[in-house]
């Protein structure tokens, strides 16, 4: 015939067709036709995007239709950078424990009975982490009130909300994954975690542990120490510990020259209160200078030291005044000479005389610049015995301080007699005047008696 009827089509039917007519004369083939047989194979998925966190479960459908198909093979595939690869050939398809990179681009090709294909359209897997590796650093640490800590979180995983709790105890809920704390106190003392949540869930961090205590209290140095060249020294420092501070104070003295191996110290620790004692033997005019305490009670924190200064000035002690002698001038008074000792005038602000008598002791100043070589000291008691002395003292305008000079001899006078005006001498010529005349009496009236 020549038509040829294809009934109910299937895709084996698909191919090329032609037509072969013949006679008596002969044959001759027709052109040629393609049948191609839509059997309108389709497939459809459950979802174009699915979100699951991870650990959890995720299950994908397919569902595939043909008019003349009553078999499909499925088969899944993860579209990834480097290519795709094969993950499943059924129906339904799941995975029981999503992990991270578990996420990506599926999608699911169906094959019916006659070798016919059909991709799915998409699936986009997103995982909801669960937040790993959640460290908060720098681990330990000890540092002092006043100072300022940032406590860092750190973790795996988008769109993670953090919480910071310290000693079990929540501070605040914040999205930052930095805890700063300005100034700390030591009430800010203990135990610091970091809750790093997102929607797959919630992990806590380690443990980092601050301790905060209290730099030590240091007694300050007065800002000039007045030195005597060629005595001795001594300067200390006084210094107040944190009861809860991990270590004992520790001193280090600053000389002018730098840190001293070779200075002379010592050491008292009374529980939190210390000292330490600079001794300078024999104190030399290269001693002068800026001298530092340095009290720290941790080495390995920065800021634990605090520091006190003086700075010694180192001048010479006036010598003793020379020919120093007192003599009688009244039964209320005495005169002192003295002559100026070796220093010059300008380095002798002025002299005081120290004396004692009859139970008081009392001191007078005579400035330099009235003093003759002799003074005379007034209001005293009569009849009484007096021990006197001199020096000459300096007034150092940079220190804001006295020198004292070296004593004079020490010498013991007495003042006269109520009923006499005399000097010393002439009450001992009176006196005897006296007895001369007594003894010329008793003479004369024995003689009178005699006669």
């Amino acid at each position: 015939t020549n038509r040829l009827t294809i009934t109910r089509a299937i895709p084996p039917d698909e191919g090329m067709y032609y037509c072969i007519a013949s006679n008596d004369g002969g044959s001759s083939s027709s052109n040629s036709a393609s049948l191609t047989v839509d059997d309108q194979l389709s497939i459809t998925v459950s979802s174009s995007h699915v979100t699951v966190s991870e650990g959890g479960v995720v299950r994908f459908t397919a569902m595939a239709s043909g008019i003349k198909t009553r078999q499909f093979v499925y088969e899944w595939y993860k579209v990834s950078r480097t290519g795709v690869r094969k993950v499943g050939n059924s129906k339904r398809w799941s995975i029981n424990r999503v992990r991270i990179d578990d996420e990506g681009n599926y999608y699911c090709s169906v094959t019916n009975e006659w070798g016919k294909k059909k991709n799915s359209s998409i699936i986009v897997l997103s995982v909801d982490g669960i937040p790993k590796a959640v460290t908060v650093h720098p681990d330990n640490i000890t540092v002092l009130t006043g100072q300022s800590v940032n406590l860092t979180c750190s973790t795996t995983g988008s769109d993670v909300v953090y919480q910071w709790m310290r000693n079990g105890v929540t501070l605040f809920d914040d999205n930052w994954n930095v805890l700063r704390i300005i100034e700390i106190k030591e009430s800010d003392d203990g135990k610091y975690q970091c809750i790093a949540s997102s929607k797959g869930g919630n992990a806590t961090s380690n443990s980092t542990i601050i301790t905060v205590y209290d730099k030590p209290s240091i007694a300050p140095l007065p800002h000039q120490t007045l030195g005597v060249l060629g005595e001795q020294l001594q300067i200390t420092c006084n210094a107040t510990n944190d009861k809860d501070a991990p270590h004992d104070m520790m001193f280090t003295w600053m000389t002018p020259d730098g840190v001293d191996d070779s200075v002379n110290m010592t050491s008292e620790d009374d529980d939190d209160i210390a000292s330490s004692t600079l001794y300078i033997s024999r104190l030399a005019r290269s001693d002068g200078g800026s001298y530092k305490c340095i009290v720290t009670n941790n080495n390995n924190v920065s800021g634990a030291s605090v520091v006190t200064s003086t700075r010694v000035i180192v001048e010479e002690r006036p010598s003793e005044p020379l020919d120093f002698n007192v003599t009688s001038e009244g039964a209320t008074s005495l005169r002192l000479n003295w002559i100026k000792p070796r220093n010059s005038d300008e380095s002798i602000d002025y002299f005081s005389i120290f004396y004692s008598g009859d139970g008081i002791e009392k001191s007078a100043k005579v400035p330099v610049s009235v003093f003759n070589g002799s003074y005379i000291l007034k209001g005293l008691k009569p009849s009484t015995n007096y021990s006197l002395s001199v020096k000459a003292v300096r007034w150092i305008a940079d220190a804001n301080l006295t020198l004292v000079g070296n004593s004079s001899v020490v010498l013991t006078t007495k003042t006269l007699a109520d009923n006499t005006s005399q000097s010393g001498s002439s009450v001992g010529g009176i006196a005897a005047g006296v007895v001369v005349a007594l003894v010329l009496v008793i003479i004369i009236t024995v003689v009178i008696l005699v006669i």
